[in-house]
Order: C-alpha cells, then sequence, then structure tokens
C-alpha cells in the first residue's frame, strides 16, 4: 500500500466498519421547518439529525413536547445559546444581544444556562454539543476581542462553527468543527460534498437553517435528494448526530471528554 492508502485507511478506522466517512445533519435556530419538514423527513428515511435550539426562543418555549419526542427517536438536541448572540453588523441584533458587548463569563453563563434547560427537558439524552450563533467564536471588539472556544471546550464534547472543507477526524478542532452552510443549494450538490468527503474518509457537516421555507432555506425536494442518497448508502456513509461523532472521534484519539 502507498502512503496515501495508509492514510486513508487509518481515517476510515475512525468510522463504524464498513464505512468509508461520517456525516452530520445540523440544524440552526429552532426554526419551524424543522418541526414541520425536516424532522419529519429524516423519520421516514431513519436518519438522524442535531438540532441546535435557543433555549429563550419561542421555537424552543412553545415546542418542548416537539424536541422531547424528537430526543426520544435519536434526534440530538444540542445547545445554540439562550438568546444567540452575534455581531452587532447584523441589522436583526439589538444592543442586548450584541457579542461586541458581551464578556467570557456573560457568554460561559448563558451556555450553561441553556445546557440547564435542555438537561431538565430532556434527563435521558446523555450527552449534547454546542453551536456558535453566527458561527462567531468570540466576544468583545479590537484589543478587547476574546475567543470562546477555550468555553465551549470546557464544557461540551465539540462545538460546530462554519467552515470551508470536511473535517479531517485526527485534525479537526473538536471545539471548533467546520460546517458547510446550505442555502439555495441542491441536492446534488449537497451528496457531491457527502462523496467527496466520504472519498477522503472525512466528516462532512452540513448547517440547515429552514427546509422548504423560513430564512436562508434549501428546498424540501433538495433536503430528499440527500436523505435518500444517504439512506441508499447507510452501510457505506455513516449518518450520526454531531456529537456521537464527535465522541466516537474523541475514543478513537484517546482523548478524555468534558
Amino acid at each position: 500500500m502507498t502512503s496515501m492508502d495508509n492514510e486513508l485507511a487509518r481515517l476510515r478506522s475512525f468510522w463504524p466498519e464498513g464505512c468509508e466517512g461520517a456525516v452530520s445533519l445540523t440544524f440552526d435556530d429552532a426554526a419551524r421547518t424543522h418541526r414541520e419538514t425536516a424532522i419529519p423527513l429524516l423519520d421516514r428515511y431513519g436518519l438522524t439529525g442535531t438540532f441546535y435550539v435557543p433555549t429563550g426562543s419561542d421555537g424552543w418555549l412553545d415546542h418542548i413536547p416537539t424536541w422531547q419526542a424528537a430526543a426520544k427517536r435519536g434526534h440530538e438536541i444540542g445547545n445554540h445559546s439562550v438568546c444567540h448572540p452575534c455581531s452587532q453588523n447584523f441589522a436583526f441584533i439589538g444592543p442586548d444581544r450584541a457579542i461586541e458587548g458581551y464578556t467570557i463569563e456573560r457568554y460561559e453563563t448563558e451556555v450553561v444556562e441553556a445546557s440547564r434547560h435542555i438537561r431538565e427537558a430532556i434527563p435521558e439524552q446523555r450527552a449534547h454539543s454546542y453551536c456558535y450563533p453566527c458561527y462567531h467564536s468570540w466576544v468583545g471588539s479590537g484589543a478587547t476581542r476574546q475567543s470562546i472556544v477555550p468555553v465551549i471546550a470546557r464544557h461540551f464534547p465539540a462545538g460546530r462553527g462554519g467552515g470551508e472543507a470536511p473535517n479531517h477526524p485526527e485534525k479537526c478542532e473538536l471545539a471548533y468543527l467546520w460546517a458547510w452552510a446550505v442555502e439555495n443549494v441542491s441536492g446534488e450538490a449537497m451528496v457531491r460534498y457527502v462523496e467527496t468527503a466520504a472519498q477522503q474518509g472525512r466528516w462532512a457537516i452540513l448547517c440547515f437553517h429552514g427546509v422548504g421555507g423560513d430564512h436562508l432555506s434549501v428546498t424540501s425536494e433538495a433536503f430528499d435528494t440527500l436523505l435518500r442518497h444517504l439512506a441508499d448508502h447507510r452501510v457505506r456513509i455513516w449518518t450520526g448526530t454531531l456529537v456521537d461523532v464527535a465522541l466516537r472521534v474523541i475514543a478513537r484519539r484517546g482523548e478524555n471528554t468534558t
């Protein structure tokens, strides 16, 4: 075997036997179409997803029974903080939620509080991951800007941000995993991305907002195309929740969970 063959075999050893790569389907913001479209389609194909919910939002507070039922069927309900803080550069962010004005201590307090909300509602869920709102991994501004990645590393097996490529299981930063944010993307393009990751022995993470509606959306037909492909190739490509894949990577690396 060549050195490239050896590396590929080593990377594929991270995944269940026979699998070439892994994929996690993640959903931000507790959107209506997650409950009405994404979860039913995932259930139809026998696949699981990770749903990141801001626990101070109506999407969480008004629909806790839906999230509880989804967790019982194997979906992950993950932490998206309490109030979804982002940069003040976004028009929809007021001064009370602008991370330029946050301290590390305030950010950590809200993250811990959101995890408490999730654990109280879904005590049977063994672990959950974090998702950085707006992919931002910092608080403050200019000379006062600080990374919040160490905070997430202390409290979670993994954190999901945004990025440009599938994750290398030996080298990726688990506290800030890369994810492709799909918007107005075809099902065929998503399939190509997943297949490229599998060819490389890597972990593809897709970030969805709306599915067949809501904001930053893909069509339900495109989503169905992706799910049909993953279901047809489930023995070759492992579709797992983000926390389940992260815990497997941690175990394979011999790292300790938090």
